[in-house]
């Protein structure tokens, strides 16, 4: 096993590359990030819960950028 930059050892298949990811991949990760987001906010205004309609509106901001990200994956 071989030392990295870092000076920590790498397993057989492990590797800090990135791999490639696909518009179907990111496809699902918007959905489910949407579907996510529309569960605990109906949640939240259901229970009168501050903290989870804050984190849906966050998790929104997470579903901008995947959708961003895709758009950007598909005009690449």
């Amino acid at each position: 096993m071989g030392h990295d930059q870092r000076g920590h050892t790498h397993g057989p298949g492990h590797s800090h590359v990135p791999r490639e990811v696909s518009g179907r991949t990111m496809g699902a990760a918007l959905g489910l990030t949407i579907a996510f987001v529309v569960a605990e906010a109906l949640c939240g205004w259901r229970a009168h819960s501050l903290a989870l309609l804050s984190d849906a509106g966050h998790n929104v901001a997470d579903a901008a950028a995947l959708g961003f990200s895709w758009y950007a994956m598909r005009v690449a």
